[in-house]
């Protein structure tokens, strides 16, 4: 194993724990760090990257994203909370209003991309 796939290895095991973490704490959303996990672990090797996608969060989860097969609406409206909370903070201790203005629209670049790119699945 070269020392790149093992890099990737390593990264993707520190993204999926701290996705696993998101599975049980409300704030953390889990998805978008299983998906860079599951990047990295298709980067790293096919034992870790069979394993993963055989989980069962990256049966529910992840691949529904991945082949654009969707999201729920609940799982959607949490992810936005969570980047609307940190954008918020992130806006309030931002004291340049150029700053402030970027972070608003990337904020909107969510809403937009979250509601109109990704398909609703009930």
């Amino acid at each position: 194993m070269n020392i790149k796939k093992a890099i990737f290895g390593a990264i993707g095991f520190v993204f999926f724990g701290i996705g696993v973490l998101g599975i049980y704490l409300p704030l953390l959303p889990a998805t978008p760090f299983m998906i860079i996990a599951a990047a990295c672990f298709a980067r790293s090797s096919d034992r870790f990257n069979s394993w993963f996608q055989g989980t069962k969060f990256f049966k529910e989860n992840v691949r529904p994203i991945i082949k654009k097969e969707g999201m729920t609406k609940r799982r959607k409206l949490k992810i936005l909370a969570v980047i609307t909370i940190f954008f918020g903070i992130s806006f309030f201790v931002m004291h340049n209003v150029y700053g402030r203005i970027v972070i608003i629209f990337i904020l909107l670049g969510h809403y937009i991309y979250f509601y109109k790119g990704i398909k609703t699945i009930d």
